[in-house]
């Protein structure tokens, strides 16, 4: 079990050491102050109501930043969408939403 889990984080590496930063994949300045418009006009999750803290291309797009394709959500809806987290009763998105939303 420790091997196979050696073996995702190094493949983990592999693909995620040559993205780049976020101005390389398209996500500049211009990225950031739609996304900070979003985020003032939609300061919570579109889908559960938690803050939002990621803008995120209806279409998977990262290129159509037309207002209508973006959707403001928490990170916890975001990383569910991407299939990266289980709703299945783990706990993990009531986690992350505590994290994002200390109270």
């Amino acid at each position: 079990m420790a091997q196979e889990r050696e073996q995702r984080r190094q493949d983990y590496r592999k693909t995620h050491d040559n993205r780049g930063g976020s101005t390389k994949r398209g996500y500049g300045a211009a990225w950031q102050r739609l996304r900070a418009a979003k985020l003032r006009q939609n300061p919570l999750c579109e889908r559960c109501g938690a803050p939002a803290t990621v803008v995120h291309h209806k279409d998977h797009n990262q290129f159509n930043d037309f207002w209508d394709n973006l959707e403001a959500v928490c990170r916890a809806c975001h990383e569910e969408h991407h299939g990266r987290k289980r709703k299945d009763g783990d706990g993990r998105k009531e986690q992350l939403w505590k994290k994002d939303n200390p109270r």
